[in-house]
């Protein structure tokens, strides 16, 4: 159980629900996994969550732009030049066999949310605001404070909140967690509309989420055939 005074990150639920004592290993007294191989499923997961937010940051600066082509153009410079705590990551010569296979998870997934965009598009749904890396208010209950940080939140122009969540994983991993359901909660809370969220697993590229029905058929269908150039 969190102790009185405690932070506690939401993004951590699922591990305090599956199994309070690896909660208290990890999240408490900050003990590792034992890796048995040279690549660290943290550091890509990081490393994939920079790409994203790199490139809807330069999709809002050029809306015109084609994500794939943004995906490749931030691809090639975080590979090139990674911010510094990732630096050791991406240098690591037994990592370097690894980069073509993140790479292609990364253009399937590409090709995934480019079909969501056509379809919400095409629904007449219209995008009013994309906010990457958003910080939920804290949620206090006695002494202990709920935090979190959501990946991606789209504003649907009079319709409300999509929250999104990257996954190194297969999306379906998530189908039973409380993660995105506890920031809409607490958005929710705060008088937010939300109107669905999902997780985008990078292993499947595929989507798991729940929505409200007039939407669902935006987010559930079919993927574009993903387009991978030689690397």
């Amino acid at each position: 159980t969190p102790s009185e005074g405690q932070k506690v990150y939401l993004s951590t639920l699922d591990n305090w629900i599956d199994c309070p004592f690896y909660y208290w290993c990890r999240s408490v007294q900050r003990l590792e996994e034992l890796r048995f191989s040279s690549f660290d499923a943290a550091k890509a997961g990081t490393l994939l969550h920079a790409l994203w937010e790199r490139v809807w940051v330069a999709r809002r600066e050029t809306p015109d732009a084609s994500l794939q082509g943004l995906v490749l153009q931030e691809w090639e410079g975080l590979i090139a030049a990674p911010p510094e705590e990732l630096a050791e990551f991406v240098y690591n010569p037994q990592i370097k066999r690894h980069i073509p296979r993140l790479r292609a998870m990364v253009m399937k997934l590409c090709a995934t949310q480019e079909a969501i965009e056509d379809r919400r598009e095409k629904a007449g749904w219209s995008l009013e605001a994309r906010t990457m890396e958003y910080a939920l208010p804290s949620y206090h209950v006695g002494n202990v404070s709920f935090v979190g940080r959501c990946d991606r939140v789209d504003s649907l122009a009079n319709r409300g909140e999509i929250l999104v969540d990257y996954k190194l994983g297969k999306s379906s991993n998530y189908k039973g967690s409380l993660q995105l359901a506890s920031y809409a909660a607490i958005m929710k809370n705060e008088g937010a509309t939300i109107a669905g969220f999902y997780y985008l697993g990078h292993a499947d590229a595929a989507l798991t989420g729940a929505f409200d029905e007039d939407i669902r058929s935006v987010y559930i269908g079919k993927p574009r055939t993903p387009f991978i150039p030689d690397a």
